[in-house]
């Protein structure tokens, strides 16, 4: 089975660009290996990746949740991440323009693919990225479970035409934070949390956590980074 991973890269840029003082970035930068777990007995098989859809509107880049992709050597792929959240946040890049999409969903699944929480999601300020946080009304994630997560979106083409469907799928498995790491971050700066979690191969909490350092600073480059990273962003 062969593995790649096409957003390790980029969470590496984001963790590490412009997060160093001077006197540091006068140094070599010290590497960071942000190493997805690799699919182990249990792991979710892997899909046929979806052909590009076609009809209108017609976009450059396509409706995606923000995972890393694990390629397999029957050529299925599979995106996933771990939490250690119960209610963690989900992030999709949307190729839409708001005017255009007729309406939106968000769907958690289990792994048999029962639904265990929809709601209606509202996109503005699109195309763009959104995040979607699982509220705490929701079933709480469990531990060592496999949960899968989907944005169904209608898209108007035209007045008085059918609408087009598209749709974004990954899978989530929460974990619980060793000691040692839960003592880590219980220390560490907001900076510091997202270099932990990257090293540690924890994906959502990472790309949170660099939406956090935004939020607190919004000259900070870190996200601009990841946008130009994944191609979303000239």
């Amino acid at each position: 089975m062969k593995n790649q991973f096409y957003i390790q890269k980029l969470i590496l840029v984001i963790i590490l660009t412009n997060l160093t003082s001077i006197q540091v970035l006068a140094q070599p930068t010290p590497s960071i290996n942000f190493i997805q777990p690799p699919p182990r007995q249990g792991t979710p098989k892997g899909t046929v990746p979806a052909g590009s859809r076609r009809g209108c509107p017609q976009t450059q880049k396509p409706l995606t949740a923000l995972v890393p992709i694990t390629q397999f050597s029957d050529k299925t792929q599979l995106r996933w991440g771990l939490t250690t959240q119960n209610h963690p946040t989900f992030w999709f890049y949307v190729p839409y323009e708001s005017k255009s999409v007729q309406n939106a969903k968000f769907s958690l699944r289990d792994r048999t693919n029962r639904a265990l929480y929809e709601t209606p999601v509202t996109l503005t300020n699109t195309p763009g990225i959104i995040s979607i946080s699982l509220p705490s009304l929701a079933p709480a994630l469990e531990t060592n479970q496999w949960y899968r997560l989907y944005l169904f979106i209608n898209i108007s083409c035209a007045p008085n035409t059918p609408y087009q469907k598209d749709f974004a799928e990954a899978w989530v498995k929460r974990e619980t934070l060793t000691s040692a790491l839960s003592s880590e971050l219980e220390k560490a700066t907001i900076q510091q949390k997202a270099n932990l979690y990257a090293k540690n191969g924890i994906w959502y909490d990472a790309i949170t956590t660099v939406a956090e350092l935004r939020r607190q600073n919004p000259k900070d480059t870190e996200w601009n980074n990841l946008l130009q990273s994944l191609g979303l962003k000239h």
